[in-house]
């Protein structure tokens, strides 16, 4: 069959998921590998026809289609397995199939009941990705909770760079393809091993943005991360207040810029990575001996113009989940974390095209100016009450101001307390 889309006339080959189900129940290896065997001549046959095949699940209501990206329109060598064995159960699924793997980092020590891994995996099953998740356990390092973080990431990316050698970027059902597949042009290994492998490393402290999830912007970003050579990380989280940041435009309008400068931790809650950031950034462990800073601050150093992130952004760091590292900032967090107060901060930085040094005094200067004016507004009207025993105007309108006055000199106070001192460079 064939459907036009906005990347022109796609062609499909459609397997029954009753029929692939029946495979799995076969009584025998040698029935599966026959069946195997079968698939995977029709396969190539269509391949071979110049088709673009793609494998699209049905069931006895009729087949569901998505829109394809430039990965999920799959030659031979990027078919796998699991893309042919794992049924969509749920018609508002969400097609994540241009990543190569998502990597779920926790501390079960720190997590006694199993809470914090729950609600991420409640989370990522939301969010169309549970299937796909593997789970990284560590023990915390309570000598230095940072240098836990950070030997955390390296360990789960040394763990894919290591998959990658090992299997030289294919899979095991891309190998048994691969020896069916005519031998002109570059060889097999040779495609394979050159293959990007792009994954999403997320910890166990997510939540998911405001706003509905769309099928829209993950597309976005799967175009981006295959037509934009220039990327190292895409955030599918990131931190707004930090230092020396500027977010800027992208030609995409579901994908930002991030130009960052020392000390502008963006933070590890959810980011999309390729072989090429990873071997740089364990090259950097290597050279350096290990841990020397926390992992944002290296990813700013090493990254600084390139990385990237979904608009707006699909997940949040959950505001009311202990922090592991720093639970000083416990209580800051839990409002400046809420979604729709980070996504308008994300917001604000975007469309102001100021870096975070030059917007964080003007907002300051306001929310003082603003501070001061509602003070005076409710003294005047407090006074006036006072004197004359009568208010002009709405009662709620001095108490309204008084409170916006009070909560937004707090903040600004306890920002100030427990705001990190920026390193120099």
């Amino acid at each position: 069959s064939k459907a036009t889309t906005r990347r022109g006339k796609i062609h499909f080959l459609y397997l029954s998921k009753e029929i692939l189900e029946d495979i799995m129940k076969a009584a025998s290896g040698k029935e599966k590998m026959i069946a195997l065997a079968l698939l995977s001549f029709a396969l190539c046959m269509s391949a071979t026809a110049g088709f673009q095949c793609r494998i699209v699940f049905a069931s006895h209501h009729g087949p569901k289609i998505r829109p394809p990206h430039p990965k999920s329109s799959l030659s031979l060598a990027g078919a796998s397995l699991d893309s042919i064995f794992q049924a969509n159960a749920r018609d508002e699924s969400l097609d994540w199939s241009f990543l190569d793997g998502v990597y779920l980092i926790t501390c079960p020590n720190a997590d006694p009941g199993g809470e914090r891994l729950q609600k991420a995996k409640s989370i990522l099953d939301k969010a169309g990705l549970l299937d796909k998740v593997q789970v990284k356990e560590f023990d915390t390092d309570d000598e230095n909770r940072i240098r836990g973080c950070y030997n955390s990431h390296i360990s789960v990316l040394s763990d894919v760079l290591e998959s990658c050698r090992n299997t030289g970027g294919k899979n095991m059902f891309d190998v048994f393809l691969g020896s069916l597949l005519p031998k002109s042009g570059p060889s097999m290994s040779e495609t394979s091993s050159e293959r990007n492998v792009n994954v999403l490393v997320v910890e166990d402290n997510l939540a998911l943005s405001s706003g509905q999830l769309k099928q829209g912007i993950i597309d976005s970003v799967a175009e981006y991360s295959v037509t934009n050579p220039d990327w190292d990380m895409i955030h599918l989280s990131y931190i707004p207040y930090v230092p020396d940041l500027k977010v800027t435009r992208t030609p995409s309008k579901d994908v930002v810029k991030l130009s960052c400068g020392v000390g502008s931790a963006l933070g590890t809650t959810a980011y999309i990575i390729n072989t090429k950031a990873i071997k740089r950034l364990l090259e950097d462990d290597k050279e350096n001996g290990g841990f020397y800073a926390p992992i944002p601050d290296v990813m700013a150093k090493l990254f600084p113009e390139s990385r990237y992130a979904s608009n707006p952004t699909i997940f949040v760091r959950a505001p009311n989940t202990k922090s592991l590292v720093n639970p000083q900032l416990d209580d800051l967090r839990s409002f400046l974390f809420q979604p729709s107060v980070a996504a308008f901060a994300q917001q604000l930085i975007l469309l102001s095209g100021l870096t975070t040094n030059m917007l964080l005094p003007i907002v300051i200067v306001g929310l003082l100016g603003a501070s001061g004016a509602s003070l005076v507004s409710t003294f005047d009207s407090l006074w006036m009450l006072w004197t004359t025993g009568t208010l002009d105007g709405p009662v709620i309108l001095p108490l309204l101001s008084g409170s916006f006055a009070v909560f937004s000199l707090g903040i600004l106070a306890q920002g100030a307390m427990l705001a990190p001192k920026q390193e120099k460079a």
